[in-house]
């Protein structure tokens, strides 16, 4: 029963929400009395407004007049925006350009604008996380790669200690996994990063930092043990083998609890499975140690994950020399 009244009370508010926003669009404002009457519905449109919904094209309009109407019209109309709305304002169209024109810039822009108005904006913060994600992948020069990157584990990290609540709360039904996997995707891609252009030591500290929060996490553990690989860290507690171990075993961990997430994101950008990747670089590093049986069992899982040829040729190669 519980649960049903908070559904029909959303429902209830997504229905004053519309109607407001519905008369606060109907006309273009041509005096200061019907912007006053614009603004006081767009109040209204504010106190129901969900966090997570995206605003129809007409009120993301009135949003921006809004935020441009002198204070006096504002004071007379007896309309009283709070800093959260305001900054809530900037949010919705932030959400808008990035949702609707895949204009990253103008996207972080309202975001910015949203953390200087209520510098405890949690949504905000994590918003701009997000587009940093994207936009790093754009920049050429990896020194400004990190330092985006780096200003990406800094937003993220800020979301995290002022979000109110649930990250459901902030974010929407459904979406509560995302904020926690954004702020691993942050970590691990400024690991990643420093990795790729040759920090691998500054990549093992921050993958370790990682891990060590995230225990289990099986692209943290990935990303930390190709790294070790690269640094030739093979053996011990803490080297590649280990650690290669401990990511397969929480990915098939993952897939036997039917973790939806973890399906969804094992897999490169360029279609690399990660999971393949994974028992492929165990597979090496067993036959570099002359456990050839060992070896073939994780080329096999490599080859059953995502058929190669060169999987197949390693395969059949391992299978003969095991004969003998």
């Amino acid at each position: 029963m519980a649960a049903w009244k908070t559904h029909k009370e959303t429902c209830n508010k997504q229905v004053e929400f519309k109607r407001a926003a519905a008369e606060a669009t109907k006309l273009v404002p041509k005096s200061p009395e019907e912007l006053r009457a614009k603004l006081k519905n767009m109040k209204l449109a504010m106190d129901e407004q969900a966090p997570w919904n995206l605003i129809p094209d007409a009120l993301k309009d009135m949003y921006e007049m809004t935020l441009k109407a002198p204070d006096h019209l504002r004071g007379e109309a007896g309309i009283d925006f709070t800093k959260e709305q305001l900054a809530g304002m900037h949010l919705q169209l932030g959400i808008w350009q990035f949702k609707k024109t895949q204009n990253l810039q103008a996207a972080m822009f309202h975001y910015e604008q949203a953390t200087t108005i209520d510098p405890k904006h949690a949504r905000a913060y994590f918003e701009m996380g997000v587009v940093l994600q994207l936009l790093f992948r754009k920049e050429p020069d990896v020194k400004k790669q990190l330092a985006m990157l780096q200003k990406n584990v800094e937003l993220n990290e800020q979301a995290v200690k002022l979000k109110p609540g649930s990250w459901e709360d902030l974010l929407g039904p459904g979406r509560g996994k995302v904020a926690l996997y954004t702020l691993k995707a942050a970590y691990g891609l400024l690991g990643s990063t420093h990795h790729t252009s040759g920090n691998r030591k500054d990549a093992i500290k921050i993958m370790r930092y990682a891990v060590k929060r995230w225990a289990g996490d099986p692209l943290l553990l990935h990303s930390l043990a190709n790294s070790l690989l690269q640094e030739g860290l093979l053996d011990g507690p803490e080297g590649a083998l280990v650690t290669y171990e401990l990511a397969d075993a929480a990915f098939q961990e993952g897939q036997a609890s039917g973790d939806d997430q973890i399906r969804d994101i094992f897999v490169y950008p360029e279609g690399n499975s990660v999971p393949a990747g994974i028992a492929n670089n165990l597979a090496g590093i067993y036959l570099q140690k002359g456990e050839w049986l060992k070896g073939l069992e994780h080329m096999r899982r490599a080859h059953a994950l995502q058929p190669q040829e060169q999987r197949q040729r390693t395969i059949a190669m391992l299978e003969e020399r095991l004969k003998e």
